[in-house]
């Protein structure tokens, strides 16, 4: 777990002041990264100063935010999972209207979840990163454990490239335990 290698991590809510906020404790050295959503153009003098001040920065590529790096990565065969995660969260009627409303009306719910194919997509993750269909910890959590872990050799490498390089970052802690190797685990 992220605590058992010595990270803590705290939403940003996109707030600009992260930054800032993350240059400050790694100036306290504390090792920090900051993982972003990049569909919303960060100023590059804060990219810039996060690299100097030693913040390491994780993104979706390609302007990406997380819903839409789900819903591009996905297995065709989970999306209707990832549907009723955010119809238990939200209710049925209230996703059926940001599906209609992300397609002007094209899809909605019941033809996303029964007759899924690949143009809905886009539609999906705009639904949903307005909906905020997985924006708290139950509904993103729901979503890694039953959809993402269990089928992450099919999702696409949009998705767990950037979450493998976080892994990764992760598990090189400070605390991390030497194996009898000499590398950390």
């Amino acid at each position: 777990s992220l605590i058992a290698h010595g990270c803590f991590w705290a939403d940003g809510n996109g707030d600009p002041s992260l930054f800032d906020r993350a240059r400050i404790f790694a100036s306290l050295g504390y090792r920090v990264a900051v993982f972003m959503d990049s569909d919303v153009i960060t100023a590059p003098v804060n990219v810039t100063a996060m690299h100097a001040s030693g913040v390491t920065l994780f993104r979706w590529p390609h302007n990406h935010s997380t819903e839409s790096a789900i819903f591009e990565s996905a297995p065709a065969h989970t999306i209707k999972a990832l549907l009723a995660i955010a119809c238990e969260w939200k209710s049925s009627d209230a996703i059926d209207h940001q599906i209609k409303k992300a397609s002007n009306d094209v899809y909605n719910l019941e033809l996303c979840r029964d007759l899924f194919h690949d143009q809905m997509r886009s539609c999906l993750a705009i639904a949903a990163g307005k909906g905020s269909w997985f924006k708290d910890i139950e509904p993103a959590e729901r979503v890694m454990l039953e959809v993402i872990a269990p089928n992450w050799p099919q999702f696409k490498e949009l998705l767990t490239l950037t979450l493998c390089d976080l892994i990764q970052w992760i598990q090189k802690a400070p605390t991390a335990l030497p194996d009898l190797q000499g590398n950390t685990q």
